[in-house]
């Protein structure tokens, strides 16, 4: 499912509500009936979340992809899944080091397209339940960006994905689209229905991308 709109609309805080990041407002979140709020924890535990700014260090594919775990617990048959569902397995075959490469500083010896892969497959490292993409491939060329979406899509329906997007071509091909303006959610439907009901909207998001899509 997506979640899209103008900036400032609200998709963004949605998210941070899901995380559970504000635990303190009015209203229910639930999942399968129950609020998440009763267990943050435990309905985190099930979460990927993929960010638009991704943090690698200075250190190994590996290391970065099971990030924040310790090297004698790092499981590299979860490893070597993970970087095949984000599509990272010719990358890592063209290193001589495979798993053991080292990336440099915030992924300098990779591409932007390959650090954002890395970022899918640390989401994905834990095997979670709920994949989360905010804004992931904003800064992403086109053809990158395609690609990226087409191997998380392919996790489809084996997991629940959930995306903020600008782009909308990055969300044409969700099961369920949420328009949101002003901190609500105005509109929702599949793509084709949310494009003929919000032309205005849709209208104002291709022109701004237009220079974007010209490169």
């Amino acid at each position: 499912m997506a979640f899209i709109g103008h900036s400032g609309s609200g998709k963004t805080t949605l998210i941070d509500l899901m995380l559970g990041l504000f635990p303190e407002f009015d209203g229910r979140i639930a999942i399968d009936g129950r609020d998440i709020r009763d267990d943050i924890p435990a309905w985190r535990s099930r979460i990927g979340y993929i960010p638009q700014a991704l943090y690698l260090r200075d250190d190994t594919i590996a290391r970065n992809v099971a990030f924040g775990v310790d090297d004698a617990d790092i499981d590299f048959d979860q490893v070597l899944r993970a970087v095949h569902l984000a599509g990272l397995d010719r990358v890592v075959r063209a290193q001589p080091q495979g798993l053991h490469t080292i990336v440099g500083d915030r992924g300098i010896r990779l591409s932007g397209g390959e650090r954002q892969r890395i970022g899918i497959a640390r989401a994905l490292y834990h095997d979670p339940d709920v994949l989360i993409m905010d804004e992931a491939t904003s800064a992403l060329d086109n053809e990158t960006e395609q690609e990226i979406v087409a191997s998380i899509m392919g996790l489809s329906p084996a997991k629940t994905i959930i995306v903020i997007a600008h782009r909308l071509s990055t969300v044409r091909h969700c099961d369920a689209v949420y328009l949101m303006r002003g901190g609500r959610i105005v509109d929702r439907g599949v793509f084709d229905e949310i494009a003929e009901r919000n032309r205005d909207f849709v209208g104002a998001v291709a022109s701004a991308m237009a220079p974007l899509g010209a490169k």
